[in-house]
């Protein structure tokens, strides 16, 4: 890995940088102070990684403390964009050497981020600044409401116990037990791939609300799970199944030859601020039996997609997307059925060789991620008693 530590983000900092006029100052005992708005999003947390980016570069260590203010109440965007904060602040805390103080007054939670008050922010916040308790809870924690855990890439065996593990913490609540195991699946399967392609430690983070969610004249309560997995990388989502099809790293198989006319039917679709390359090929790494490994032409693919599908089917909402670079997609379940040929058009015709991907489905961020994550977040509802056992 090159690195002392699980889950670091230099390369993500780094990737950040930005020209900037003026670069935060170095005040008396090496303190840099970095202020933010509490409705932390995307664009926001893209100028503080450029921030942070020119603090490392120009300062190096005449920077001892790093002081974080939040302006007004901390309510970030989604959990994946706090839990990339997390990590921002481990990072600097414990690569960089860095002492961190985080000062916001006051969280607030949505149906978005229902795990914030469990979340490592909280320890920063209270100034528990224990570096192997910090380091502990980072890599696993595992209560009745919040499971996380970073799977090493180099850890085969850790990652093979996950699937058990996660079905047993789904079954802390009263969730269907298919659909905890279906969850359970998809985490497990995403968190396999990104440690078999991207050979990247992984993390799994997982929040579910106490049912206290009600829907206007429904006497039922509802579950809020709250899902994050991410991985830092170079190699982004698409890498490898570009590379595959356009060095044509495969042998006698009809159905990549499909996807390399696809790809020539697609190029006359391609524009510079719209749907573009990276995008056919996060979508064609979606579609069923095709595989970035070298070589394999008749194996790979799963049925991730219509998994995914099947969790927003039976959720009664739902967010869920993925990100990889600056770009990523949407889940929209009624962009996710697979054709007679089980292939997912992304689209409106259900297409996938001869039409476009449709707008809806194209995601854009501001922050240049390094690897690739995923968000989801769904709203199920409170199963009795009686599903137990089953």
């Amino acid at each position: 890995m090159g690195c002392d530590y699980l889950l670091e983000c230099s390369q993500l900092i780094e990737k950040n940088s930005k020209k900037i006029k003026n670069v935060i100052p170095l005040q008396r005992g090496g303190i840099v102070k970095v202020t933010f708005d509490g409705k932390l999003n995307g664009s926001k947390l893209a100028k503080m990684l450029s921030d942070l980016s020119a603090v490392i570069k120009i300062y190096k260590s005449g920077c001892k403390k790093i002081v974080f203010t939040c302006n007004g109440t901390f309510k970030p965007q989604d959990m994946f964009t706090y839990v990339l904060f997390e990590c921002v602040l481990y990072t600097l805390m414990m690569k960089n050497k860095y002492e961190i103080e985080v000062k916001i007054h006051e969280v607030e939670t949505t149906i978005h981020t229902p795990g914030l008050r469990d979340s490592m922010i909280v320890h920063f916040i209270q100034n528990k600044f224990n570096l192997v308790e910090i380091e502990k809870k980072y890599k696993s924690i595992f209560n009745r409401n919040h499971f996380r855990r970073i799977i090493s890439a180099s850890d085969l065996e850790q990652a093979s116990v996950l699937l058990g593990d996660l079905k047993t913490f789904f079954r802390f609540h009263d969730i269907d037990l298919e659909y905890g195991k279906q969850i359970s699946k998809v985490i497990s399967e995403l968190v396999d791939n990104a440690s078999d392609h991207s050979d990247s430690d992984c993390l799994a983070d997982i929040f579910i609300s106490d049912p206290t969610y009600k829907k206007k004249g429904d006497d039922n309560d509802y579950y809020v799970i709250s899902m994050v997995i991410l991985n830092f990388s170079n190699k982004q989502l698409g890498d490898d199944v570009k590379r595959k099809i356009l060095k044509k790293e495969y042998n006698n198989a009809a159905r990549y030859d499909n996807v390399n006319n696809a790809y020539k039917n697609h190029k006359q679709f391609f524009s510079d601020r719209g749907y573009n390359e990276e995008d056919f090929f996060n979508i064609t790494s979606f579609q069923d039996k095709i595989s970035g490994r070298k070589h394999e032409s008749t194996t790979g693919g799963t049925g991730l997609t219509a998994l995914i599908k099947s969790l927003e089917d039976k959720a009664e909402a739902h967010s869920c997307y993925v990100l990889s670079g600056q770009q990523g997609l949407w889940f929209e379940p009624e962009f996710l059925e697979y054709n007679d040929d089980n292939w997912i058009g992304f689209n409106k015709e259900n297409d996938f060789l001869n039409c476009e991907p449709c707008k809806e489905v194209l995601l854009r961020s501001s922050v240049n991620f390094m690897g690739t994550g995923y968000n989801f977040t769904l709203v199920v509802r409170k199963e009795g008693k009686e599903n137990e056992g089953n």
